[in-house]
């Protein structure tokens, strides 16, 4: 879905740990992605999350319009706490602009 002329390339989800010893561990189960305008739901298991490059990913972006309510709930380990969550839309550059072009050499 486009949005001011740029077009979704992602879904990014941030965790913030409240103890030094969560970094590092795998404490994310699922991601659940609730669609109330289009009255969907889809949920992405772990393993799915990590290779989301694919299909599934492009599938979940490409259902995405502007202005749809949407809800993103994240499932961790009962071992694992949170103090924080954020999700992200990444959109990619604006359609129709141009790249700036350098004469730079390549090291």
């Amino acid at each position: 879905p486009q949005l001011e002329g740029r077009n979704l390339k992602t879904i990014m989800c941030i965790v913030y740990s409240s103890t030094a010893e969560n970094i590092g561990s795998n404490g994310l189960k699922n991601v659940m992605v609730k669609n109330y305008t289009k009255a969907t739901i889809q949920l992405y298991k772990y393993e799915a999350l990590v290779s989301f490059e694919d299909e599934e990913g492009h599938r979940l972006v490409s259902s995405i319009e502007p202005g749809n309510k949407m809800e993103v709930v994240v499932v961790f380990e009962n071992n694992f706490i949170v103090k924080k969550t954020a999700i992200y839309l990444i959109y990619d550059e604006p359609i129709g602009e141009t790249m700036e072009q350098s004469d730079a050499p390549y090291h």
